[in-house]
């Protein structure tokens, strides 16, 4: 039987870790265990802190002294099978999630976390020069790295012209900016990476609770001639979340703060909420460079999703008129029925699209980004005026959504939720079509900029689970 106080200070050490006050709550298991050293549950919960702070040495002595005290006691092993994970002892950490499956054979969080060390065994032996990824750094030769090689490679064989040479010398200045000058971008801390890992869950019940999020990772492809950047987060899952930003901003402008919030989510619902979640710049945003397509075109997109692996069960999330109308054209080119969220699906950019290509000079872009609306932050800002620089050098015509959504052929099935920000007004034309094609229809309207963003996390979380539920 636990003592009586140091179970108060267990509850206390509980209630802090669910703040992410990982401190305070060792502070509070600390004393827990000075009243009592011979419960492993304290000593499993203080691993968990320790792990999220990214002392992983501590975490698995902790996780050690649990097994220790209670062999029987399964979250022993999924603390030291992640804390191993985390220090990229793939071995041991292989071991521990297996010892932790000779106890309780069918545990979820065991069989997750052997699945992560798998997977975090193959990214390490991955041949840098056939990596299409880094974890928003150079990555050697694969990533960024081997884009540039690849690219300088083409110059020398005379495969580029200037206009691609004007990009490239555009596009590393922009990575420059995003990625040494303006390190705090949300969504591009590296530091994270060693914080990340197979699931943790919470020892003051049996229930599942917080557990560690997958890594967020940017990653380079070659599509049909054309470079595309993108985020994505990785695993075994067989529902894909593809996201798509609205124009004249970038996947992480657009989903740097929503990502890292989906994924904590969906690690801490119950059941843990399993997915692949890929967010791409589309072209001429982001680190993605402009292509010779229309923007309506979905090829790059059949490419992309070609490359990164079929998965069993899709869902979308679009931002945006022009967004949307791209991921309904790629729903009905796939023919299979899908689960749908659209963002602000009348709203045609977020910036005025009819005078980017009058820019001729900083003066120009000066007064023309004084009169955009809906640009929240100098963040987005900044991709706006990037974005209508470079679409400003395309001759091809078609760049700008216009005039209703075109929903018609969409797969049976097929569900779609519409959300709205709270100045906006929602589109009963757009709703009635839907319903008139078939499709169910859900919307909800945000009474405020944070709600706004809590309401996408919330609609997409239900977006994943819905194929599992079908």
């Amino acid at each position: 039987m636990a003592d009586e106080g140091a179970e108060e200070y267990k509850k206390k050490g509980n209630d802090a870790f669910a703040q992410k006050s990982w401190d305070e709550a060792i502070k509070n298991y600390n004393k827990a265990i000075q009243l009592d050293p011979k419960q492993a549950a304290y000593y499993s919960n203080r691993a968990a802190c320790l792990s999220s702070k990214g002392d992983h040495n501590s975490a698995l002595n902790d996780a050690n002294k649990c097994i220790e005290l209670d062999p029987n006691f399964v979250k022993g092993y999924s603390r030291k099978g992640k804390a191993l994970f985390d220090l990229r002892r793939w071995d041991e950490a292989e071991a521990a999630y297996q010892a932790g499956l000779g106890v309780d054979p069918e545990n979820k969080n065991l069989q997750s976390g052997l699945a992560e060390v798998e997977a975090g065994r193959n990214r390490a032996n991955r041949p840098s020069s056939s990596s299409g990824s880094s974890s928003f750094g150079f990555g050697g030769a694969g990533g960024i790295g081997g884009m540039f090689n690849n690219i300088l490679g083409k110059f020398k064989r005379g495969g580029l012209g200037g206009r691609m040479q004007m990009y490239l010398v555009v596009f590393a200045g922009y990575y420059i900016y995003k990625n040494f000058i303006n390190k705090q971008t949300p969504g591009t801390d590296t530091a994270s990476d060693e914080q990340t890992g197979p699931e943790m869950d919470d020892d003051d019940t049996d229930r599942q609770a917080t557990s560690s999020v997958l890594t967020l990772k940017r990653g380079f492809k070659e599509i049909s001639g054309h470079w595309l950047g993108y985020l994505e987060a990785e695993s075994q899952a067989s529902t894909m979340l593809l996201m798509l930003h609205r124009s004249s901003l970038s996947a992480e402008a657009e989903f740097g703060k929503t990502i890292p919030s989906l994924l904590e989510e969906a690690s801490k619902s119950t059941p843990a909420t399993s997915l692949r979640l890929l967010a791409p710049d589309r072209p001429c945003h982001g680190y993605s460079p402009c292509s010779t397509s229309a923007a309506s075109d979905v090829k790059w997109l059949h490419g992309l999703l070609r490359v990164k692996g079929k998965a069993k069960s899709m869902a979308y999330v679009a931002s945006g008129r022009e967004a949307s109308q791209m991921v309904l054209n790629l729903v009905r080119q796939r023919k299979e029925s899908a689960q749908i969220l659209l963002v602000s699906p009348s709203t045609a950019s977020g910036a005025d699209a009819a005078s980017w290509r009058k820019l001729k000079s900083a003066a120009d872009v000066g007064t023309w980004i004084k009169n955009q609306d809906g640009l929240r932050t100098a963040a987005d800002a900044a991709e706006a005026v990037r974005w209508a620089a470079a679409a400003a050098t395309k001759e091809e015509k078609g760049n700008e959504a216009s005039g209703e959504l075109d929903v018609k052929g969409l797969p049976d099935g097929s569900t779609v939720s519409i959300l709205t920000a709270a100045d906006e007004v929602e589109d009963k034309g757009l709703m009635e079509e839907l319903e008139t094609q078939g499709v169910v229809v859900r919307t909800q309207q945000a009474s405020g900029q944070s709600n706004y963003e809590e309401l996408v996390v919330t609609e997409a979380l239900q977006l994943i689970q819905a194929p599992a539920d079908a």
